[in-house]
């Protein structure tokens, strides 16, 4: 019981602190930066799918349109998947400013959307977005000028919560972002970053492979590119902005949706997690994503272990704090639940939620309820 007690902490500790450090010391020493100009102008079209956006769309469009990027080489396509409210008739209004709206008859989710759009693009460069989130308005510029380097095909802007809501879901996201970011810098600097997040990135149209509507678009469709022989940088400047979910149970709902469908990613796409197949990154992937992923299973030992050493009269103190955790995050989700604030209880709260979520999106992979379409946050529209 000791062994699996020291197992699983070393697991989870590697997981959430010892692949940082690692990382971070790969990234300072080999430390591959990217050969930018600001001065280089390709074609671009901006993707954006939606379904039921109208909360947003109208903001998205304006907000894309007032980029600082010649008009005449930047063209907008809304990819409505089916939308039942009024986001195509919001934007048919842009149809005189440029605005095309691709309308799928059919729900058939995100992945979908980019499948049936994306190859059709005369661009050299494809950016893709989610419908809440807004571009600073020299996103668009930074995230194009890595492209005059001829190894990269896809980069990674920088996301920021922009909502200051002091709910422990919002509060851990954002901490838990920041995290995600500075691994991306650091994964940049050692070569490649392991795998996109669909909020914005950019990828060099030639590259775009159709992917399979229940797998993860914007993971795979990075790795895809890596998988091409270029690589996959992070670029810090290319800001956005979206709001953190504020409710619990749609950000329980939307962390084992990301978690199931990334796993299934993976399950068909295994040679990626083979460094004979794909050197660094598998290490990147297993460590960053994978591992990650697998920390409730980690916990689950880590609490049989531990309880049943208590119960043998040992590691007493050790099973008293963990009990203590456990009540801190009750409280905090019970916090949560009734609208009060507490910086104290809400990171353990959080940290229960998104390993709940995570555990829930591997049973969802293993008896296959992954499904290509999604229910969006509304909190996030807020």
């Amino acid at each position: 019981m000791e062994t699996l007690l020291l197992v699983s902490v070393l697991l989870t500790v590697y997981a959430y602190a010892g692949y940082p450090v690692c990382i971070t010391v790969i990234g300072w020493l080999r430390n591959k930066r990217v050969m930018k100009d600001a001065r280089f102008e390709p074609a671009v079209a901006f993707v954006i799918p939606a379904h039921n956006e109208e909360r947003v769309i109208r903001e998205k469009i304006e907000n894309t349109l007032s980029l600082d990027y010649p008009l005449d080489k930047l063209s907008v396509v809304v990819v409505s998947d089916a939308s039942t409210d009024c986001t195509d008739a919001i934007v048919r209004e842009y149809a005189p400013r440029g605005v095309r709206l691709e309308r799928l008859p059919c729900r058939g989710g995100k992945t979908r959307a980019l499948n049936t759009v994306v190859p059709q693009a005369d661009t050299d460069i494809v950016v893709l977005c989610d419908a809440n989130v807004m571009f600073d308005r020299s996103a668009v510029r930074y995230l194009v000028s890595n492209f005059a380097d001829e190894e990269v095909g896809c980069v990674c802007g920088r996301k920021i919560y922009r909502n200051s809501c002091t709910a422990a879901t919002a509060r851990g996201e954002r901490l838990y972002w920041r995290l995600e970011e500075y691994l991306k810098r650091c994964e940049s600097l050692s070569g490649s970053v392991a795998g996109a997040d669909g909020a914005i990135y950019a990828i060099r149209r030639e590259l775009f492979r159709p992917v399979q509507d229940e797998l993860s678009d914007d993971f795979l469709i990075s790795l895809n590119v890596y998988a091409q022989g270029y690589r996959i940088v992070s670029e810090p400047l290319a800001v956005a902005f979206e709001s953190t979910t504020t409710v619990a149970a749609e950000e329980f709902r939307r962390k084992n949706r990301i978690v199931a469908t990334a796993i299934r990613t993976l399950v068909r796409h295994a040679h990626l997690l083979s460094p004979f197949h794909s050197g660094l990154m598998a290490w990147r992937i297993w460590s960053h994503k994978v591992l990650r992923w697998m920390v409730p299973f980690f916990l689950i030992a880590f609490a049989v272990s531990v309880f049943t050493l208590m119960a043998r009269g040992t590691h007493v103190w050790l099973g008293m704090a963990t009990v203590g955790f456990l009540a801190a995050g009750l409280v905090g989700g019970m916090l949560q639940f009734t609208g009060k604030r507490s910086r104290l209880f809400s990171l353990p709260f959080y940290f229960l939620l998104v390993n709940a979520a995570a555990l829930v999106g591997w049973v969802k992979t293993l008896t296959g309820r992954v499904h290509p379409t999604w229910n969006k946050a509304e909190s996030s529209r807020e």
